[in-house]
Formats: structure tokens, C-alpha cells, sequence
């Protein structure tokens, strides 16, 4: 992937053995890929996951981190085998988690200076 593309999104969960991994990943990257983590299920009240914050802070770079808050409604996909933008359930959260992960998409491509959609 890395020799195909400049951004690889790294997606890891609060929690000790997903950072690691993705760590191992980010060093596995060719030179002068950009490496983008993506902390997922995200708590704010959590000291915890502030501390997963804080250290993808310090790996990424301040600007280079996204964080998808913890939703039900991911679970429920999950376990679905859907997307958000595939699920046709009504669910609570649902268009939330459409927004959250529209706004992830947008910082990426920002960042490659490509709109989200086509004019």
C-alpha cells in the first residue's frame, strides 16, 4: 500500500496491543509515506484514552491524528456486517457517525488537497 499511495490511515483502539500494532505498521512504511492515526472508539471522560492521545500526538504529530468518538451505532455495523452509509436500519446515532466519519474523510483529502466530492 505504501509504495501506491503518500497517506496510509492508521486506525487503532485506546487500548495497549492496538497502538503497538499500529506503530509496528507506521515502521513498516516505505520513506516518505505520511502515516495518519485514527484513534477509534474514543472516549472524552476516559484518562485512559487521553493518554492514547497524547502518545499518537507525540508518534503522528499534533495535526496528523483524527479521533472517532466511541458510538454505539459503529457496533451495530460492526456486528451487521454494514457500513453507516450502508445500513438501513434505523439506529440511534446513525447520522452522527455519517458526519463523523464524512469529516474524517475531509481532513484526509484536505490534506491531499482532493475534494470530498466532485463538482
Amino acid at each position: 500500500l505504501g509504495n501506491r499511495h503518500d497517506v496510509v490511515l492508521v486506525p487503532f483502539q485506546p487500548c495497549r496491543t492496538d497502538y503497538e500494532a499500529a506503530l509496528r505498521g507506521v515502521q513498516s512504511l516505505p520513506e516518505g509515506v505520511k502515516a495518519i492515526g485514527v484513534l477509534t472508539r474514543y472516549k472524552r471522560t476516559s484518562p485512559s484514552h487521553q493518554v492514547f492521545l497524547d502518545l499518537a500526538q507525540e508518534q503522528f504529530g499534533q495535526d496528523n491524528v483524527l479521533v472517532m468518538q466511541e458510538a454505539g451505532v459503529f457496533q451495530t455495523c460492526n456486528n451487521l456486517g454494514r457500513s453507516v452509509y450502508t445500513l438501513k436500519e434505523r439506529v440511534y446515532g446513525l447520522s452522527a457517525a455519517k458526519a463523523a466519519m464524512d469529516a474524517t474523510a475531509e481532513a484526509v483529502l484536505a490534506d491531499l488537497n482532493m475534494p470530498l466530492y466532485n463538482e
